[in-house]
């Protein structure tokens, strides 16, 4: 009876540890990265899906475009391109 207890609390150790591992895998697969559009530089941004044509445009392995509200500047609504984020690119 106490072997299959241990069994039985290790089979739910490991898939407790396994489950974690897969739901951090997926939050760092979800984020985003945003770089200010060199297409549409200083343009006041209207639509997102015009946004996203042109970042796809760039060639630089943009996965689409979306109209937001500059954080710095406070310039307006400008186009910003979005790809996955690696390792080495910031947010």
């Amino acid at each position: 009876m106490e072997s299959s207890r241990g069994k039985l609390s290790a089979a739910g150790v490991l898939l407790l540890m396994t489950l974690l591992m897969v739901a951090a895998m997926r939050a760092v697969e979800a984020r985003d990265c945003l770089t200010q559009s060199t297409r549409l530089p200083g343009h006041l941004c209207v639509r997102s899906d015009y946004c996203a044509i042109g970042c796809r445009a760039e060639g630089k392995g943009y996965t689409g475009g979306r109209c937001l509200i500059s954080p710095i500047t406070l310039d307006g609504i400008l186009c910003y391109c979005v790809k996955p984020c690696t390792s080495t690119t910031t947010k």
